[in-house]
């Protein structure tokens, strides 16, 4: 399965389960990005308390993933899939 199929996928699944997630890029390593929104971006304790919770589920539902992370900055590829997704223009 292609990296961009996949990440639509763990996308799908997450979002019922978890309000603010709003993309997610996957590493090579296996490293799930995932980018919030909303108040849960702002949240100090999101990465304490979505975290493991995330990570427990996803790493078990898809074991392409290894480790879940909150990071500060989106890539440019990250940002152009969640415009996609949402149907804004670049």
């Amino acid at each position: 399965m292609e990296r961009q199929e996949l990440e639509a996928q763990i996308l799908s699944y997450l979002q019922p389960r978890f309000d603010g997630v709003t993309a997610v890029e996957l590493s090579e390593d296996g490293t799930l990005a995932v980018i919030l929104s909303g108040t849960c971006k702002s949240c100090p304790l999101c990465g304490m308390t979505m975290q493991q919770d995330m990570e427990d589920m996803v790493t078990a539902a898809f074991p392409a993933v290894s480790r879940v992370e909150f990071p500060d900055d989106a890539s440019e590829d990250l940002l152009r899939f969640a415009r996609q997704l949402l149907g804004h223009s670049s």
